[in-house]
């Protein structure tokens, strides 16, 4: 198995929009969010923009703010996703596996 994918998140959703994502839709149309990333390695390189489908939200501590993230990628290869996101600062850090 190949080692995931590691990128930095450097904007993303509002909690409201998160919270859509998640709870709005059904099996055949889901609502997506946006996260922009930048690579963890090699920070220089650009990174496209990717959309994401929404499958499970915990809480990561008490704050209200910080968020443990699962989903699917939209394109182009439909990869899994886990990530830590913070509505606050809009910043985390995601991995397709």
């Amino acid at each position: 198995m190949a080692d995931p994918q590691r990128f930095l998140i450097v904007n993303g959703p509002s909690k409201w929009d998160l919270m859509l994502a998640l709870l709005d839709g059904d099996c055949t149309s889901r609502r997506r969010v946006v996260f922009s990333l930048q690579s963890e390695k090699n920070k220089s390189m650009p990174v496209p923009d990717q959309e994401f489908i929404i499958n499970g939200i915990d809480r990561e501590d008490g704050s209200g703010e910080g968020w443990l993230i699962r989903g699917i990628s939209t394109a182009p290869h439909d990869k899994r996703m886990q990530a830590y996101f913070s509505t606050k600062t809009r910043h985390g850090w995601l991995k397709l596996i």
